[in-house]
């Protein structure tokens, strides 16, 4: 359990100070068969890498092309089995900033796919952990201008060390 905890604490961090890199999306991708999820997986896991190093900005045509090649990719894929509880994105998802309701969403949704692509067997808490730190992360960066209640929340539980019980709770209900 301490090393799988490691792991996605490492894969949080290598994240966090890789150099942002182009967007490197495959031509005419289709995704009609389970192989095709398993030929473009690395593309998709470097696809939700990129989106997770974005700063969080009004979106352009590469956020908007890699938003959507990870949500096929996600919706469909045999190894990735997300589930988005409205307890975790209503207070997210009402938001009036797009800033808020929609960039925050893809990085949280790309990270706990990572995590599951990397990671098969981590638990739904430990994916729901990571999928949160990485949307944290990225709310930090726009909280000065783009205050949202539900984030203050789940802020004041990370800073506590109390989200992850919170999300023990959360999963088990």
């Amino acid at each position: 359990m301490k090393t799988l905890l490691f792991s996605l604490l490492m894969l949080i961090a290598c994240t966090a100070q890789a150099q942002q890199a182009p967007l490197d999306l495959p031509a005419n991708y289709q995704f009609k068969t389970i192989e095709d999820y398993q030929v473009y997986r690395q593309d998709a896991y470097n696809a939700m890498q990129w989106m997770i190093e974005q700063p969080l900005s009004t979106s352009d045509k590469e956020w908007e092309l890699a938003s959507a090649f990870i949500m096929q990719y996600v919706q469909g894929s045999p190894d990735v089995s997300i589930m988005l509880k409205d307890i975790y994105l209503e207070g997210i998802l009402k938001d009036k900033d797009p800033l808020i309701s929609k960039n925050l969403i893809i990085p949280y949704i790309s990270a706990m796919a990572m995590t599951q692509l990397k990671f098969p067997k981590a638990d739904a808490i430990m994916v729901q952990n990571n999928g949160f730190q990485v949307m944290l992360r990225a709310y930090e960066s726009i909280r000065k201008n783009h205050k949202n209640k539900f984030m203050e929340k789940i802020r004041r539980l990370n800073r506590k060390g109390d989200l992850y019980l919170w999300l023990k709770e959360h999963e088990q209900a």
